[in-house]
């Protein structure tokens, strides 16, 4: 039963990691396809609007996907009291955020082409609130296979539309780009209503606990939060980049994060689509295995995040060159000074996961805020110093402070002082392995 429970983790594992490694590499086809078919100004106005259209959409969603996660981990099908008013808070969140969208597309200062650009991807908004929230139903019900489908489907059906229309006889323009995103976008958010309103049909039954829309926004606004403050420091960048320098070097940048972006795969799939739900079960009752999967993920996703970092380093330049042409050869320093954060990274993503704990998310909240104030600060006082490549030290910078925040909650609110011992136990990772 052991080794039959252990492969079908494997497998699982296998599965999420495989189709968000395809999903990145049809995102980065797709930016490979726009940065060869549009110019430099062009490929960093469409890719501005898709960022700020990512930071929106877990506001948006109001945070109920992960806050499923965690109510459905603690109180299992009493849970259901909670679908209702979920529904209608992530609603509500979604008409906010096309309404602030819509304001900064005509109140920023944009130019004509950025502001029709706005307006016509508004769908993409709409479409990332709407997965989210079927990607959370799907780990609830530990349908894995389904979650690794439909975290990759974006990326794959908008690499495919761009790809067949660059290849065309009517070629693709800022313009055409732009409607085809949109139409991928929609297509995709008609596909998620059925299983959604399966789910919610299916899952909606009298219980003893009653709810409404305040109650659940006051628990969930913490997780709607949280990805708020990684795009600040992570991706926060390119927009600084964009609205400070110009779009030109916007795309630069935008080349090298998309590369190393797409070494994040590994470690998303492994903590935030697989682990997640069990970390929440674990916290409530099995401490021991919670203590023993946080040190067997810091001593791996050290051991591969360095890997990393020497293979990029390694091959970088030849990346941006056969990905973008010569056209992009700035590109090849900010991937190097990137390059460096990707330990960081790998290992923030293991000890982070356990800060999703019952409490522990407000505490996440507050050290990501402290991380994103630092970006912001280091970010604006970098490119002012050192152009643009100083978008990428103050992003290693911010890495490398969240990191040491992340440890010290774990420390002081999770694990105690066990949260720095056992890294590299190799009969505790054994007992991991073994169960």
């Amino acid at each position: 039963m052991l080794k039959l429970n252990r492969r079908r983790s494997l497998a699982e594992v296998a599965y999420l990691w495989v189709s968000a490694l395809a999903g990145a590499a049809f995102a980065f086809g797709t930016q490979i396809v726009l940065a060869r078919t549009l110019s430099p100004a062009d490929y960093g106005r469409v890719n501005a609007v898709l960022l700020v259209y990512t930071v929106l959409a877990p506001m948006a969603g109001m945070g109920v996907a992960g806050y499923w996660l965690r109510t459905f981990g603690a109180l299992g099908a009493e849970a259901s009291a909670y679908l209702k008013p979920s529904f209608k808070l992530s609603a509500i969140g979604t008409i906010l955020a096309t309404g602030l969208a819509a304001s900064w597309a005509i109140l920023a200062p944009h130019d004509e082409n950025a502001r029709i650009i706005y307006f016509v991807l508004i769908p993409v908004l709409w479409a990332m609130v709407a997965v989210d929230l079927l990607i959370s139903i799907c780990q609830i019900q530990q349908r894995y296979i389904r979650v690794s489908i439909w975290q990759s489907l974006i990326n794959i059906t908008r690499f495919a539309v761009l790809a067949l229309a660059a290849l065309s006889a009517c070629g693709l323009e800022t313009g055409s780009a732009s409607v085809l995103i949109s139409l991928t976008a929609a297509s995709i958010l008609l596909a998620a209503g059925r299983p959604m309103w399966n789910f919610y049909r299916t899952n909606t039954r009298p219980t003893l606990v009653s709810s409404d829309v305040r109650s659940v926004f006051s628990e969930s606004w913490a997780f709607a939060l949280l990805p708020f403050m990684n795009f600040i420091y992570f991706q926060g960048g390119i927009l600084f980049v964009f609205y400070f320098l110009g779009e030109v070097s916007s795309a630069y940048y935008v080349a090298a994060f998309t590369i190393v972006s797409a070494t994040y795969v590994l470690p998303a799939a492994i903590f935030q689509r697989y682990l997640l739900p069990k970390y929440h079960r674990w916290y409530a009752d099995n401490r021991e295995m919670l203590l023993l999967s946080y040190r067997f993920g810091n001593f791996v996703m050290l051991l591969i995040g360095g890997a990393t970092l020497l293979g990029l380093l390694l091959a970088g330049p030849l990346l941006v060159r056969l990905a973008y042409g010569e056209e992009y050869a700035p590109a090849a320093s900010i991937l190097a000074i990137l390059t460096f954060a990707v330990p960081l990274r790998y290992v923030a993503s293991s000890v982070g996961a356990t800060l999703l704990t019952a409490q522990n998310v407000r505490r996440k909240i507050g050290y990501m805020a402290i991380t994103a104030l630092a970006s912001v600060g280091l970010t604006v006082l970098f490119i002012a110093w050192f152009g643009f490549p100083g978008a990428a030290l103050a992003a290693v910078a911010s890495d490398a402070v969240l990191l040491i925040l992340f440890l010290y909650g774990a420390r002081q609110h999770v694990f105690g002082s066990d949260a720095l011992r056992g890294w590299f136990d190799v009969q505790s990772h054994l007992r991991v392995l073994g169960r």
